[in-house]
Parts: structure tokens; C-alpha cells; sequence
């Protein structure tokens, strides 16, 4: 089980960041249920998510951007509407593709950006 806690990228220019929400979609195109904890599924992604087993098992994003997207519009932007599971602060994600994030004991290959 995952709960909200740090995070970092494992690589010679580490970096720590922490994670400060997490959401589980339970159905394709359903909504995002914001959680206080997840399971992380070897192979799988989370535990009770519609993309368990996909080719996206976890997506995650960087609420910076939120909130710079938050003051470009003078309006708050619901990160839950990007659909990711998870949002992180402190880490840089751009650049990110093939290096592993460790979520509390999980460990995730970044395979892309959107």
C-alpha cells in the first residue's frame, strides 16, 4: 500500500520530490476517485484501476503545472481532470522517459510523456 509520502527518480542526479494526491479510475472514461491510499501491482500498475495491465498502468503528473495553468487562466484548475493517478511536487517530469520513479516502496519506468 502507498500512501501520500516522497518520492524520487533512481539515477546518478536524483532528485526528491513529494507525492500530493492520488486518484484510481474504476471504470474506461469513469471518474476519478481521489484516495488517501494505493496498491502498486508489480507489471499491473494500481490495484482496482480501469488501466491495470495496460499499456498506461500509472500516470503521473507535476502539480507545477497546475499551478502555473492556475494563474495563466485566473482560475483553479481540478488537476483530476488531467486523469492522471498521481500528482507529484519537486520533481521535474519533462525529460523523464525511461527512468525509474520510486513511489514509497514501488517502482515505476517512466515510458513517456503526454
Amino acid at each position: 500500500m502507498m500512501t501520500t509520502s516522497s518520492t524520487s527518480f533512481s539515477s546518478a542526479t536524483a532528485a526528491t520530490g513529494v507525492v500530493e494526491a492520488l486518484w484510481l479510475k474504476r471504470a474506461r472514461r469513469g471518474p476519478m476517485d481521489a484516495c488517501d491510499t494505493v496498491e502498486f501491482v508489480a507489471s499491473q500498475g494500481m490495484a482496482g484501476s480501469a488501466d491495470q495491465g495496460g499499456r498506461r498502468q500509472v500516470t503521473v503528473i507535476a502539480s507545477e503545472v497546475f499551478d502555473v495553468l492556475s494563474e495563466q487562466l485566473d482560475t483553479q484548475v481540478d488537476p483530476a481532470m488531467r486523469r492522471a493517478n498521481v500528482m507529484v511536487r519537486g520533481l521535474d517530469l519533462q525529460g523523464s522517459r525511461g527512468r525509474l520513479l520510486a513511489i514509497g516502496s514501488a517502482r515505476l519506468r517512466v515510458g513517456g510523456e503526454t
